[in-house]
């Protein structure tokens, strides 16, 4: 099965806390999973990815007596710190801030390690890197890197001024225009899914 197949069938719900899977690897959803140890250890995390204004600078993981157990390894989890502030004046960096992250997420899955990426709520920064890094690594289109993305986290829905970086990210990726024919995404949960899902 090829990087496209599987990133598409493995879209699925993960926790009662809304965190998601993508693929096998890739774990998404808000700040509050991250100092999840159950969910943390259930998942074989061994990276978490934190996108934010000021991410804190180390995990909050007070409720385990070894943070190493989470991933059966030797070493413990480990953490990286991204900035982003969730507003149009903050394009330049969002690229900078995709930029280290697909660099990151390529070494995770290049490793057969297991990587959580989130920002406050899971809705805007954190699902724009991650659509950023389907459509530069696993040859979606914004349209199917955005459905994979809501389908698995209904909740997703990137504020206006990152959609329109994404869509001139995905005409530079890809060429031509952009497979997105709108600016903003409706803001019911079923329309969202509506407007992207593939049509039979």
């Amino acid at each position: 099965m090829g990087k496209k197949d599987k990133a598409a069938k493995s879209s699925k719900t993960a926790s009662a806390a809304g965190v998601c899977i993508i693929d096998d690897f890739l774990h998404l959803g808000p700040a509050s999973a991250a100092s999840d140890a159950a969910f943390l250890t259930s998942k074989a995390i061994t990276h978490v990815i934190s996108i934010g204004h000021d991410p804190p600078t180390k995990l909050d993981l007070r409720i385990l007596a070894d943070p190493t157990s989470i991933t059966g390894r030797a070493t413990a989890l480990q953490y990286h710190r991204l900035r982003l502030v969730d507003s149009g004046s903050s394009l330049a960096s969002l690229e900078a801030c995709v930029d280290a992250a697909c660099v990151l997420l390529e070494q995770i899955r290049a490793k057969k390690e297991r990587v959580f990426v989130h920002c406050s709520a899971g809705i805007s920064r954190s699902p724009t890197v991650v659509v950023a890094y389907l459509m530069r690594h696993w040859g979606k289109t914004l349209k199917e890197a955005l459905f994979v993305v809501v389908d698995a986290r209904p909740a997703v829905s990137p504020n206006p001024e990152f959609i329109v970086w994404l869509k001139e990210e995905e005409v530079r990726v890809r060429g031509g225009e952009s497979t997105l024919p709108v600016d903003r995404l409706p803001a019911k949960q079923a329309d969202r899914l509506t407007l992207l899902r593939p049509q039979q």
